[in-house]
């Protein structure tokens, strides 16, 4: 094997075959290193490299550009030593100039030489040969991707051919190397490997490996590729056909076969260095589902798209685009140089991406003859919370598989490469049923004046779930009566995955102007009643929930228009003995047998959102009757939907027990089970004495996970003498 270091002085040739070394002898010259692009004012030049053991004659060499003819060095008659870097520009006094300004306190490369007319080198890419004694001895192509304005392209290694690509690079630091060794040069010690396969189609597998292979080191790969056959799973051989790309390779296969893992042996590089046996998973054309577009931001700095990996298997982009509403589209590609496009299970891209505010359907779509939608999405800035309008870097974020399951980002504001949605994906949203919600409590005329020294107030409106399953209000909106036109105005409600469980209450309001922007809606209503559940799910919107003094009717839809609750208002359901309705709330009350017609508010503060008014228990969030009239246990959960995640919105539901005096202790038994009737979570055995006892639910298992969200049932039987068994109905919510 041969590892050749140039320096200014001598050529070293370590480690050289006798048949190698013979080869060095005869006269060498490499392109070692080219400005192509200075800066403005500044020289371009060529850097030799002199092999061999002899004195070479500069004028049997000579360079061109892919459009001018050869140009011979000057015959002078100081020859090019065996071992030198020579620097050849069409100017050395600029050269020299430019080279003591860029290089301080280095000493001038040992020679240089003029060559008039120049070969000019074009910024946006050119070709550069060169022949020794008229024969074309080397050569190689750049792009504009590759180089850099005021900084040289330098060659990696001398054993690879000049026109291998991946064997020139931007220097390490600085501008370049004229007249020394290049700073990106190294004695490749390390063994190859295999950065990605791809499948191209049923008989050609690409593969691509982590530096430059020479033809003979891609003919000696032994290659077994194992995937689904006609008669199921089968492996062929396959042939590796060298190509033009030191980089990567091609395999064809002896029979079709769509491969799943590629087995590989004999990988080894032109320096020597051998890699093991190995397997890898094969890449292919992905299908619906395998990608999702998980977030994107609006008025970002930049604006991005984030793109998940949703498919267990392995994938190639190579023909896969994301197309717009004015129909340009753009590849899309993950990072790393070395085949971008193959991406893994669970992997997140993210594309920088102008988007309008005003609106943009997005489509990932393959391209060419089997082209078929990926994922299609709309978003606009008409999806984020209300809350939220004014931010500049808050994102929406995918909740659910339809193109509209979109909401704010709440935690945290914008988290690019980071699916922070997925929880929200995984929470079953039940279908809607008609009726579900009950209105329980509307405030219609608030107290405003900032003068009369009561706590201003805002208006709201709060349903209750009446129904024995949760219901979801993502997507819910809100109208009024019909016009005479047969219109109605709508207000959407449900800018977020809301899941109301059976019993709990949520509560819609307009956001103050000067809480615009708040992360708590909650702390919104605390601070105005701050007897408010601090676990109450909300509703917040900008605009007016449009209730009249003079009352209205009010419907309720699901996101396909299911009519979730229809109620009437009017300043007539107010207790006969208020003469004004103004700062206090209308309630219905919760009672055996339903909810009760209209009344007058007592709470104080004048209304109580986010709690089931009840005249046994006044509210949801209090304990069960503990007076010494009951003759039976009772139990009780608040609040009956909670976050685990977050405490500030309730990590938790309590358990209230009740034991009536004088029956003595009872053995109690509670289990949480989910909708298979199967116990997730066992939460205490023991004795229940007299009087009331509390306990807690934190939404987890036995072992300590957290469960998914949904509805969950809390068992309580209590036993001897007797026995009683309460089945209470809870919401685990994730954000």
């Amino acid at each position: 094997m041969v590892c050749c270091l140039f320096s200014s002085a001598l050529l070293v040739a370590c480690s050289a075959p006798e048949s190698q070394a013979r080869q060095v002898l005869a006269p060498r010259v490499q392109l070692n290193e080219l400005m192509a692009a200075p800066a403005s004012g500044d020289p371009e030049y060529v850097e030799l490299a002199i092999g061999g053991a002899s004195p070479l004659a500069p004028g049997r060499l000579a360079l061109r550009d892919a459009t001018s003819a050869w140009r011979m060095l000057p015959d002078e008659a100081t020859p090019l030593m065996p071992g030198d870097f020579v620097v050849v520009t069409p100017d050395t006094t600029l050269f020299s100039e430019w080279y003591r300004r860029t290089f301080p306190g280095l000493p001038a490369p040992r020679r240089t030489v003029e060559l008039r007319p120049w070969p000019a080198l074009n910024n946006g890419g050119d070709s550069l040969a060169l022949a020794l004694d008229g024969r074309q001895s080397e050569h190689l192509g750049y792009t504009s991707s590759q180089v850099e304005r005021g900084r040289s392209l330098e060659r990696v290694q001398t054993f690879l051919p000049a026109h291998a690509a991946a064997n020139w690079s931007l220097p390490t630091d600085g501008v370049g190397s004229p007249g020394r060794v290049n700073t990106v040069f190294e004695i490749d010690r390390a063994a190859p490997s295999i950065t990605g396969v791809e499948q191209l189609d049923s008989l050609v597998i690409r593969l691509y490996f982590s530096e430059p292979l020479l033809p003979k080191d891609v003919r000696r790969l032994e290659i077994l590729v194992s995937g689904a056959g006609a008669t199921g799973p089968t492996s062929v051989p396959g042939n590796p056909v060298p190509t033009h790309l030191f980089t990567e390779t091609d395999v064809r296969l002896a029979s079709p076969l769509f491969g799943e893992q590629l087995h590989v042996s004999g990988l080894r590089d032109p320096t020597g260095n051998t890699a093991p046996p190995s397997s890898h998973p094969v890449h292919g054309a992905p299908v619906a589902g395998d990608l999702l577009i998980t977030e994107v931001l609006l008025r970002g700095s930049p604006d991005f798209i984030e793109i998940l990996v949703q498919s267990d298997r392995h994938i190639s982009l190579r023909h896969v685009r994301i197309h717009d509403t004015s129909d340009s589209s753009a590849p899309i590609r993950s990072a790393g140089p070395l085949a971008a496009h193959l991406v893994h299970p669970g992997q997140i891209l993210t594309l920088e991406r102008s988007i309008p505010t005003s609106g943009q359907t997005l489509v990932l779509r393959t391209d060419g003859v089997s082209a078929s939608v990926l994922d299609s999405i709309m978003v606009s800035a008409d999806m984020e919370d209300p809350r939220f309008r004014s931010h500049t870097d808050r994102s929406l974020v995918r909740t659910g598989p339809g193109p509209a399951d979109w909401a704010s980002s709440l935690f945290p504001p914008s988290s690019p490469g980071e699916d922070t949605a997925a929880a929200l994906r995984q929470t079953q949203h039940p279908d809607p049923v008609a009726h579900a919600l009950t209105m329980t409590e509307v405030l219609y005329d608030p107290l405003t004046d900032p003068s009369d020294g009561l706590v201003d107030q805002i208006e709201f409106l709060e349903w209750t779930n009446s129904s024995e399953a949760p219901v979801s209000l993502f997507g819910a909106f809100m109208t009024w009566e019909i016009s005479e036109r047969g219109t109605s105005d709508t207000l959407r409600l449900g800018y977020q995955p809301v899941l109301v469980a059976p019993g709990a209450t949520v509560v819609a309001f307009q956001i103050p102007s000067h809480r615009s922007g708040t992360e708590n809606p909650a702390g919104t209503l605390r601070d105005i009643w701050p007897g408010t559940p601090s676990a109450v799910l909300t509703l917040p919107v900008r605009r007016s929930l449009g209730l009249l003094n003079s009352g209205r009717s009010l419907t309720l839809h699901a996101r396909d228009h299911t009519v979730l609750a229809h109620d009437t208002y009017t300043p007539d359901n107010h207790h006969p003995s208020i003469i004004s309705g103004k700062g206090r709330s209308l309630v219905r009350v919760h009672t055996r047998t339903g909810f009760a017609p209209w009344t007058t508010s007592t709470a104080q503060g004048g209304a109580s959102p986010g709690s089931t008014d009840s005249p046994e228990h006044g509210n949801e969030n209090t304990p069960p009757p503990t007076d010494a009239d009951s003759d039976r246990p009772s139990a009780h959960l608040s609040p009956t939907s909670f976050y685990p995640e977050h405490p500030e919105l309730g990590g938790e539901t309590l358990i209230h027990l009740y034991n009536p005096p004088g029956e003595g202790p009872r053995v109690v038994r509670i289990v949480v089970r989910d909708l298979h009737a199967h116990i997730v979570r066992r939460v205490s055995r023991g004795l229940l004495v007299h009087g009331p006892e509390t306990l807690s639910w934190d939404g987890r298992r036995d072992d300590g996970t957290l469960l998914p969200a949904g509805p969950y049932v809390v068992e309580i039987t209590v036993t001897s003498p007797g026995e009683t068994t309460f089945r209470l109905p809870v919401a685990l919510l994730r954000r």
